[in-house]
């Protein structure tokens, strides 16, 4: 409905909705959803301002000839009101009140942007919806509708609980049970809720065709492309989806909505992870708020095995608007499962399902200390400290595994198991020839969590560099010689100057048979810096050979 938008949506059948009540609105004029005679087609578009094309001769653009509308078989208008708090359409009065003159049922609609604080934001929007629209219980007029089609940024759980506290907020507001207007995706992955907004009517816009209307929405937008004679341009069209003598209740404002007190469905979707040693982070789905806000939830942790010791239940409370809480007073070691229930102004809600096990453990973390490269030939000297992450005192006496995996295999071998000492530290040494992963891995306990580092070790190769003079006339020949160890036979070596604050290639040669090289060189400038690098192989880091001075007179 926001311009733009849907245009780029998704359509197709089969989509999960949830079962629209729509017996809370007919319930008090004693009909029934089923077996009553269908309505044919009412059909009906939905505008805003930007179907009144620019024209300095008017305020609002030009006008949409509502009577041209309503003869051009349609039934119903629902104008756009609002956005946000700060947005009211200009041309709203007109629309809104011209097409009832004209002989529509007419509605009108709340373009969502959810935002924090999720509860006062929601509410706020719907008090500036409801006091735009003024009063909606009169004769020809459409419940109030909520465009969702925005996150605003927020959480799965708070956008849910944003819409209901919106929702709700328009009912106390209005006497009248909203409407919500969404689009299939939305609706199905980004909400992902149906059972949340099961007392409220769904509007669902799906456009592949008048074919494939959503099975349980009560009005289907099925097209952004409509043509209505009276209205510029291309307009959003819609159908009521109900029978004849629902559309006698929806369409009038007279009628009654009744709003029975009633406690929240239970909450699911339930997951819970170990947040620290004693503590864990459950979050949950709302489900249908029941006549009102829900107000708290209520948090349970109970142990998985009953034969746990001495571990009891732990609960912690938090407000209606959260959709996460931290469970503390959890017992290292224990296997939990979490319940969530919610409770409003009429009651509690029934205790959710269970969450899968969690098992709290005692964090830890080790700390290594692992050289970046080395020159071949030298040790590589590894340590490590292992220690809580919630206290950080070391652990003494733990065995931690070291494993390595050379660069050009793919499996770990294990090199050793060290024992931590009183400050929680293990240390060794390495000889490595050629470039290593190392691995250092404790394994955990009943109550202490597993904890690995991996660390990777490049093996340089040694190489010398030799000046066959230090001091030459300019121009004359100095010879730069040496070796690398090891060598790869045909291995690119690069001879370096350093100029201008930085090392820059001048000429490169090739390792012999042997491993030397040799480059030939005629300085001219009084001060010369030279070094020689090895480059990279598959097996070792490039070797960098140390800088030599050659002044020339």
């Amino acid at each position: 409905m926001q311009r733009g938008l849907l245009r780029l949506r998704l359509s197709g059948r089969g989509l999960a909705t949830t079962a629209v009540s729509v017996a809370l609105l007919l319930g008090a004029a004693g009909l029934t959803p089923a077996g009553a005679q269908t309505t044919g087609t009412l059909r009906g578009p939905d505008v805003a301002s930007y179907q009144h094309p620019g024209t300095s001769a008017h305020h609002c653009g030009a006008p949409i000839n509502w009577t041209k509308v309503a003869k051009d078989d349609v039934a119903f208008a629902i104008v756009k009101a609002t956005e946000g708090t700060t947005y009211l359409n200009p041309c709203f009065a007109e629309d809104y009140d011209g097409s009832l003159q004209a002989g529509l049922v007419h509605g009108a609609y709340h373009f969502a942007r959810p935002a924090t604080p999720v509860v006062s934001s929601a509410q706020q929007q719907a008090d500036y919806f409801a006091n735009a629209v003024g009063s909606l219980t009169e004769p020809d007029t459409l419940p109030p509708a909520l465009d969702l089609e925005a996150t605003g940024g927020l959480s799965r759980g708070a956008l849910i609980t944003w819409a209901q506290a919106f929702l709700l907020r328009l009912r106390h507001d209005t006497g009248r049970i909203p409407m919500i207007y969404t689009y299939p995706t939305f609706w199905n992955s980004t909400l992902g809720d149906p059972s949340a907004f099961a007392p409220f009517p769904l509007w669902m816009a799906s456009y592949c065709h008048q074919t494939c209307a959503p099975p349980d929405a009560l009005l289907y937008q099925y097209t952004p492309g409509g043509n209505i004679n009276g209205i510029s341009g291309h307009v959003d069209l819609s159908k009521f989806l109900g029978t004849s003598k629902q559309w006698a209740v929806v369409s009038d404002g007279t009628i009654a909505s009744p709003w029975t007190a009633a406690p929240p469905s239970r909450p699911h979707g339930v997951h819970a992870t170990a947040a620290s040693a004693h503590s864990a982070t459950v979050s949950w789905l709302p489900g249908n708020s029941g006549s009102s806000r829900v107000t708290k939830y209520t948090v349970t942790a109970t142990p998985a095995d009953p034969a746990a010791g001495d571990a009891a239940a732990a609960t912690t409370k938090v407000a209606g608007s959260a959709t996460t809480a931290t469970v503390a007073g959890l017992e290292p070691g224990v296997s939990y499962t979490f319940a969530v229930t919610a409770t409003n102004a009429a009651g509690t809600s029934p205790i959710s399902n269970a969450s899968a096990p969690v098992t709290i453990m005692i964090p830890t973390l080790l700390t290594p200390t692992v050289p970046d490269s080395i020159t071949y030939g030298d040790p590589a000297a590894i340590s490590a400290t292992l220690t809580r992450t919630d206290t950080n005192q070391p652990l003494a006496g733990r065995h931690v595994v070291l494993s390595v995996r050379h660069h050009d295999a793919t499996t770990w071998r294990q090199k050793a198991v060290l024992q931590t000492d009183s400050d929680g530290t293990v240390s060794t040494q390495l000889h490595p020839t050629r470039n290593l992963d190392i691995e250092l891995t404790y394994r955990g306990s009943a109550k202490l969590q597993a904890a690995t580092v991996v660390r990777t070790i490049l093996v340089r190769p040694a190489v010398t560099a030799h000046l066959s003079r230090s001091s030459v006339k300019s121009g004359h020949l100095v010879l730069l010689s040496g070796r690398a160890s090891p060598f790869v036979a045909g291995q690119t070596v690069r001879r370096e100057g350093h100029y201008s604050g930085g090392w820059h290639l001048w000429d490169t040669s090739k390792l012999s048979k042997h491993g030397h090289y040799a480059f030939r060189i005629h300085p001219t400038v009084k001060v010369n810096v030279y070094r020689v690098v090895a480059v990279a192989t598959h097996h070792r880091a490039r070797g960098i050979s140390p800088s030599r001075t050659v002044h020339a007179r």
